[in-house]
């Protein structure tokens, strides 16, 4: 294949298919081939690309069209088509992730009958944490640079005074990505009654990770530091991202070169 298609790059088609050949070669034959396409492409011929490759379709394409089903679901310039395509690949993906959740928390609760009276020596109990998006949807994949919520529920027992929530974001490796609480942020809580139900959400207006799947987990604490209810890692958040750049943390930035 990789043969082939240098033979067809070479000659100057004044027509170019091309079906995931930018999938197969080592990055330095795909890099080549990019190339040469983008060179083609300036020279007039008509290149029809089909690919899974996103990022090749951005840099190379002037119109894409997504078929789903043998149907053309999207057509138009290639951010349009790329970031409904996200869409739809984002809410499958939540589909199936919740799916997995709800059914998974179903067992747990005919396991210890979570509609039954709560027995706990602490006064305040964590029921659960929820990710939604900025309409209150239930998400839990979602873009890099999205608009999201975390939730947590509670429920308290008896009355509490000045309690302190706190939230921690993990990667897989267990690598702290960001921590903080209601007192870093300096948000005075001054007393949950006893027997209420409610929630405190976490908004983040843009969700600037690096595409990877992390972990939610939350505590409630006093202010000498006692821990009512720990929420360990029970929430995860999966990330997508167009970009290739790695870490932990999308910084907002720019590039400037300056000469002399």
């Amino acid at each position: 294949m990789r043969l082939a298609f240098s033979v067809a790059i070479m000659v100057e088609p004044d027509v170019l298919l091309i079906d995931e050949v930018l999938a197969v070669g080592d990055s330095a034959f795909q890099q080549k081939c990019m190339e040469q396409l983008i060179k083609l492409k300036t020279k007039g011929t008509t290149i029809v690309f089909v690919s899974h490759d996103l990022g090749a379709m951005k840099r190379l394409c002037d119109r894409v069209i997504w078929i789903h089903d043998s149907k053309i679901v999207s057509d138009g310039k290639p951010k349009d088509t790329i970031d409904k395509y996200l869409e739809f690949l984002g809410e499958e993906e939540n589909k199936r992730l919740l799916g997995e959740k709800h059914s998974s928390q179903e067992e747990e609760s005919s396991k210890i009958g979570l509609d039954s009276p709560l027995i706990t020596d602490n006064k305040i109990k964590i029921m659960n944490v929820r990710l939604t998006n900025e309409i209150g949807e239930e998400k839990i994949s979602f873009m890099s640079g999205d608009t999201a919520c975390i939730k947590i529920n509670y429920r308290a027992i008896t009355k509490v005074n000045n309690p302190i929530f706190s939230l921690t974001i993990s990667n897989l490796e267990g690598i702290t990505c960001y921590s903080t609480s209601t007192l870093i942020d300096h948000l005075n809580i001054a007393e949950i009654v006893s027997d209420e139900i409610g929630s405190i959400q976490f908004y983040i207006p843009s969700l600037d990770l690096v595409a990877n799947t992390y972990l939610i987990s939350a505590s409630i604490l006093n202010e000498s530091g006692y821990v009512y209810d720990v929420f360990e890692e029970g929430t995860a958040l999966k990330v997508s991202s167009l970009s290739e750049d790695v870490g932990i943390v999308k910084l907002k930035h720019a590039w400037k070169l300056e000469r002399g």
